[in-house]
């Protein structure tokens, strides 16, 4: 019996090759988690932007935690933080949902 043609080229070892990287119509190419409109890329959360801000500072004051419990002490500071929309201490204009 003949072997069966695969649809997927193989490497020298005869495992299949990795698949590449999606690219967007324009052949932007695309990262994981990011959106990627007309080739721009997204806009930063507030969240985003708070975590960056912010974890290099929680980090040199708790040297000895894992990446885990920082964004756990990070998200606990987030929750009351004054950029946070869903904070009692929220000091902002004020936030309306895009509707699709």
């Amino acid at each position: 019996m003949a072997p069966a043609t695969l649809p997927y080229p193989k490497t020298a070892k005869g495992t299949p090759t990795a698949k590449t990287t999606p690219k967007s119509e324009a052949g932007v190419k695309k990262s994981r988690g990011t959106s990627v409109r007309n080739g721009i890329p997204s806009k930063p959360t507030r969240y985003n932007t708070f975590i960056k801000e912010n974890h290099a500072t929680v980090k040199a004051d708790n040297p000895g935690l894992d990446s885990s419990e920082l964004r756990g002490i990070l998200s606990n500071m987030w929750k009351t933080h004054h950029t946070n929309p869903k904070s009692s201490n929220y000091d902002g204009p004020p936030v309306t949902r895009k509707r699709k």
